[in-house]
């Protein structure tokens, strides 16, 4: 019986070479799907950050513009103020002009 089992043990190297060939496929096979998921998986990522990008970039820009307009509006400030100072000194001047006048 012993020798019935060894026999039926026996293979070629041919049929083994076949075994073989058959687990690579299997295996190769296997790891494709799984390199296939990854980088559908990579894929949408990309996709999301390259949207997500795209709307900081956006926003970016329009804080940019925000900061702009506060600048000119700190300009106009400036420019008022100064106004103010002249407006001041101008009446101070005519005070000033007035009273030399009556003097003469």
């Amino acid at each position: 019986m012993e020798k019935k089992n060894q026999q039926n043990k026996k293979m070629t190297i041919d049929e083994l070479a076949v075994v073989v060939k058959q687990g690579f496929k299997k295996n190769q096979t296997e790891m494709a799907g799984t390199v296939k998921i990854m980088l559908d998986a990579f894929q949408s990522n990309q996709e999301y950050m390259d949207k997500n990008f795209d709307i900081v970039n956006k926003n970016i820009k329009e804080i940019h513009k925000e900061v702009q307009k506060v600048n000119l509006n700190i300009v106009d400030v400036v420019h008022k103020e100064e106004f103010d100072k002249l407006d001041s000194r101008m009446v101070d001047v005519e005070e000033v002009v007035k009273l030399r006048l009556k003097k003469a």
